[in-house]
């Protein structure tokens, strides 16, 4: 299933989005992102999911 990644800040501005197409594993790298509570958004065929990550 592809999957969309969204991740954004608390003011609403989108800082990151991917695709992932094969495989159940996703990585991206978090260090050019200044410390604070990020909100990330998983979109696939079978529904959504959204997170809140906090980056210390």
């Amino acid at each position: 299933e592809q999957l969309h990644f969204q991740l954004y800040n608390l003011m609403g501005q989108k800082v990151e989005a991917a695709v992932q197409e094969e495989g159940n594993r996703y990585r991206f790298s978090s260090g050019h992102l200044p410390k604070g509570v990020y909100l990330l958004r998983v979109v696939g065929r079978e529904g959504r999911a959204s997170f809140r990550l906090v980056k210390e």
